[in-house]
C-alpha cells in the first residue's frame, strides 16, 4: 500500500513539470530564467532536507543536553519555530555563513553539518555556472548568425 502512495507523489511531480512548461509558455519566459527559477527551488528543498536531518539527530539521540535543540529550549516549543530554527541551521551551513548560533558539539552533528556544507558547495557552483553557461549560449548564438 506505501508503494501506491509513493507512485501517487511521482505523478504529482510529473503534474508540477506540466504547469512549469505551460506557465512558461504562457508567461513567455525564457530557458534560462526557468532553470535558475529551478535551481533556487531545488536548493530550497535540499535546504528543507538539511533541517529536517539537522532536526533528526537530536531527535534520535534523545535530546542530549549539548545538542542544539536543547541549548536553543527548542524541545517543547510549537513545530514551527523548531522548523524555522532548522532550516536557519541549515541554510547557515549551506550558505557557508557559519554553524548558526553554535558550533556542532557531537559526531552525528558534525557530519550532517559537513553533508550540508558540501550540498551549499555544491549549489554554489551550480549558481555561478547557470549564468555563464547562459551567455556562453548566447555568444554561440550571436556567432551564428554573424557567419549566415
Amino acid at each position: 500500500m506505501a508503494k501506491l502512495l509513493s507512485l501517487l507523489r511521482l505523478l504529482r511531480i510529473s503534474r508540477l513539470v506540466r504547469y512549469v512548461h505551460q506557465y512558461e509558455e504562457i508567461l513567455n519566459v525564457t530557458r534560462s530564467v526557468i532553470r535558475f527559477v529551478n535551481l533556487i527551488s531545488l536548493m530550497m528543498l535540499v535546504a528543507h532536507w538539511n533541517g529536517c536531518m539537522q532536526y533528526l539527530v537530536p531527535v534520535l539521540d534523545d535530546f542530549p543536553d549539548d545538542s542544539w535543540v536543547m541549548i536553543h529550549g527548542l524541545k517543547d516549543k510549537a513545530w514551527t519555530e523548531q522548523y524555522l530554527w532548522a532550516l536557519f541551521k541549515a541554510l547557515s551551513h549551506m550558505l557557508c555563513i557559519g554553524y548558526g548560533r553554535h558550533p556542532p558539539q557531537n559526531i552525528p552533528e558534525t557530519c550532517v553539518t559537513i553533508s550540508s556544507m558540501m550540498t551549499g558547495a555544491t549549489f554554489y557552483a551550480l549558481l555561478l555556472l547557470t549564468p555563464s553557461m547562459s551567455y556562453r549560449r548566447w555568444i554561440l548564438l550571436v556567432a551564428t548568425i554573424k557567419r549566415r
